[in-house]
Protein backbone atom coordinates (compact mmCIF):
# COMPACT_ATOMS: atom_id res chain seq x y z
CA UNK A 1 0.00 0.00 0.00
CA UNK A 2 1.96 3.31 -1.33
CA UNK A 3 -0.55 5.80 0.15
CA UNK A 4 1.50 6.75 3.50
CA UNK A 5 -2.10 7.73 5.20
CA UNK A 6 -3.60 4.03 4.41
CA UNK A 7 -3.70 2.64 7.92
CA UNK A 8 -3.21 -1.33 8.08
CA UNK A 9 -4.87 -2.26 11.28
CA UNK A 10 -4.54 -6.38 11.86
CA UNK A 11 -7.04 -6.40 13.94
CA UNK A 12 -9.75 -4.95 11.11
CA UNK A 13 -8.76 -8.78 9.62
CA UNK A 14 -11.61 -9.78 12.15
CA UNK A 15 -14.59 -8.59 10.39
CA UNK A 16 -13.87 -10.46 7.12
CA UNK A 17 -14.15 -13.51 9.41
CA UNK A 18 -16.74 -15.56 7.84
CA UNK A 19 -18.14 -13.56 5.01
CA UNK A 20 -18.43 -15.22 1.74
CA UNK A 21 -18.83 -12.39 -0.76
CA UNK A 22 -18.90 -8.67 -0.47
CA UNK A 23 -21.15 -5.69 -2.17
CA UNK A 24 -20.27 -2.42 -2.25
CA UNK A 25 -23.52 -0.41 -1.94
CA UNK A 26 -25.11 2.78 -0.17
CA UNK A 27 -27.66 2.95 2.39
CA UNK A 28 -30.35 3.24 -0.45
CA UNK A 29 -28.85 0.98 -2.63
CA UNK A 30 -28.93 -1.65 0.27
CA UNK A 31 -32.58 -1.15 1.24
CA UNK A 32 -33.33 -1.36 -2.61
CA UNK A 33 -31.47 -4.72 -3.39
CA UNK A 34 -33.53 -6.00 -0.08
CA UNK A 35 -36.71 -4.93 -0.95
CA UNK A 36 -36.42 -6.62 -4.60
CA UNK A 37 -34.80 -9.83 -3.52
CA UNK A 38 -36.22 -10.41 0.07
CA UNK A 39 -39.95 -9.30 -0.51
CA UNK A 40 -40.05 -11.32 -3.94
CA UNK A 41 -38.72 -14.58 -1.73
CA UNK A 42 -35.12 -14.89 -3.90
CA UNK A 43 -33.60 -15.30 -0.93
CA UNK A 44 -33.63 -15.23 2.55
CA UNK A 45 -32.52 -11.89 3.78
CA UNK A 46 -31.41 -11.06 7.52
CA UNK A 47 -29.77 -8.19 8.47
CA UNK A 48 -27.50 -9.27 11.30
CA UNK A 49 -25.54 -6.02 12.29
CA UNK A 50 -27.37 -2.49 11.81
CA UNK A 51 -23.61 -0.91 11.15
CA UNK A 52 -19.95 -0.53 12.17
CA UNK A 53 -17.87 2.12 10.83
CA UNK A 54 -14.18 1.88 10.75
CA UNK A 55 -11.08 4.63 10.36
CA UNK A 56 -8.98 3.09 7.35
CA UNK A 57 -6.88 6.36 6.95
CA UNK A 58 -6.52 10.05 6.85
CA UNK A 59 -7.11 12.56 3.83
CA UNK A 60 -5.92 16.00 4.55
CA UNK A 61 -5.57 15.29 8.27
CA UNK A 62 -9.13 14.21 7.92
CA UNK A 63 -10.31 10.41 8.85
CA UNK A 64 -11.36 8.40 5.89
CA UNK A 65 -14.17 6.36 7.35
CA UNK A 66 -15.91 2.90 6.05
CA UNK A 67 -19.45 1.70 7.08
CA UNK A 68 -19.93 -1.88 7.15
CA UNK A 69 -23.36 -3.67 7.23
CA UNK A 70 -23.27 -8.21 7.84
CA UNK A 71 -26.97 -9.12 6.32
CA UNK A 72 -26.90 -13.17 6.17
CA UNK A 73 -28.33 -14.31 2.35
CA UNK A 74 -29.70 -17.98 2.53
CA UNK A 75 -27.30 -18.62 5.07
CA UNK A 76 -24.59 -16.69 3.63
CA UNK A 77 -22.71 -13.74 5.46
CA UNK A 78 -22.56 -10.95 3.24
CA UNK A 79 -20.62 -7.97 4.04
CA UNK A 80 -22.27 -4.48 2.58
CA UNK A 81 -20.14 -1.56 2.77
CA UNK A 82 -19.03 2.24 1.91
CA UNK A 83 -17.16 5.35 2.23
CA UNK A 84 -19.20 7.72 4.43
CA UNK A 85 -16.84 9.83 5.89
CA UNK A 86 -16.75 13.96 5.08
CA UNK A 87 -14.10 13.54 2.88
CA UNK A 88 -13.98 9.18 0.55
CA UNK A 89 -10.79 8.22 -0.92
CA UNK A 90 -12.08 5.13 -2.94
CA UNK A 91 -9.22 4.07 -3.87
CA UNK A 92 -8.42 4.14 -0.27
CA UNK A 93 -11.13 1.95 0.31
CA UNK A 94 -10.99 -0.32 -2.20
CA UNK A 95 -7.07 -0.79 -1.38
CA UNK A 96 -8.42 -1.90 2.15
CA UNK A 97 -10.54 -3.91 1.13
CA UNK A 98 -8.82 -5.81 -1.11
CA UNK A 99 -5.87 -6.17 1.48
CA UNK A 100 -8.38 -8.31 4.04
CA UNK A 101 -10.08 -10.06 1.55
CA UNK A 102 -8.92 -10.33 -2.18
CA UNK A 103 -6.86 -14.08 -1.37
CA UNK A 104 -9.67 -15.76 1.29
CA UNK A 105 -13.13 -14.50 -0.10
CA UNK A 106 -12.97 -16.15 -3.46
CA UNK A 107 -16.03 -17.76 -5.53
CA UNK A 108 -16.57 -18.93 -8.81
CA UNK A 109 -14.28 -22.44 -7.95
CA UNK A 110 -11.99 -19.73 -6.47
CA UNK A 111 -11.54 -18.17 -9.68
CA UNK A 112 -12.93 -14.66 -8.90
CA UNK A 113 -13.05 -12.53 -5.80
CA UNK A 114 -15.97 -12.67 -4.18
CA UNK A 115 -17.03 -8.77 -4.50
CA UNK A 116 -19.14 -6.73 -6.63
CA UNK A 117 -21.06 -3.11 -6.45
CA UNK A 118 -25.26 -2.78 -6.28
CA UNK A 119 -25.53 -2.99 -9.75
CA UNK A 120 -23.81 -6.05 -10.67
CA UNK A 121 -25.77 -7.88 -6.99
CA UNK A 122 -26.21 -10.52 -9.33
CA UNK A 123 -22.70 -11.92 -9.01
CA UNK A 124 -23.39 -12.11 -5.27
CA UNK A 125 -26.94 -14.16 -5.72
CA UNK A 126 -24.86 -16.78 -8.72
CA UNK A 127 -22.14 -17.26 -5.85
CA UNK A 128 -24.81 -18.72 -3.60
CA UNK A 129 -26.95 -20.19 -5.67
CA UNK A 130 -23.06 -21.95 -6.71
CA UNK A 131 -22.63 -23.09 -2.96
CA UNK A 132 -26.01 -25.02 -2.77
Amino acid sequence: MKNKNFIINEEDKKLFEGVFFLVEATDAERFFLWKENDESKRVSWEDIMRGYSVQIGTLDKRPVMVTIFYTMLNGKKIMFYEGTSQVVDHKMIELWIQHFSINNIRWDNGTRWAHCNAMNFHHCLEAIKESI
